[in-house]
């Protein structure tokens, strides 16, 4: 969820459910959760005062730029024992996929 919201925010809570395909109920209780762990911010939607905004907090900044590094590096370990065009073409067919 912190992935999909460090690409689409700000983004009010309807955006984030029609990117993950999850209820709402579902997404609700997770944006909870990372609130209260301090990784997400709500804020007043400058376009409708009724709504929120949901964006990552300079701590969920830090942790998706973390888990984004962990991820690449442990797909490099991976990709590593393959050939260059072994990996242009797995990189085409999951560009496909």
């Amino acid at each position: 969820m912190l992935m999909t919201l460090a690409e689409i925010a700000p983004a009010r809570l309807h955006q984030l459910v029609e990117q993950m395909a999850r209820d709402k109920s579902q997404i609700t209780r997770q944006v909870k959760v990372l609130e209260g762990k301090g990784l997400i911010t709500r804020a007043p939607d400058p376009d409708d005062a009724r709504g929120w905004v949901l964006s990552l907090s300079p701590l969920g900044e830090t942790f998706v730029a973390e888990l984004e590094h962990a991820v690449a590096d442990a797909l490099s370990n991976v990709l590593a024992p393959l050939s260059p065009q072994d990996t242009e073409t797995l990189r085409n067919l999951l560009a496909r996929l």
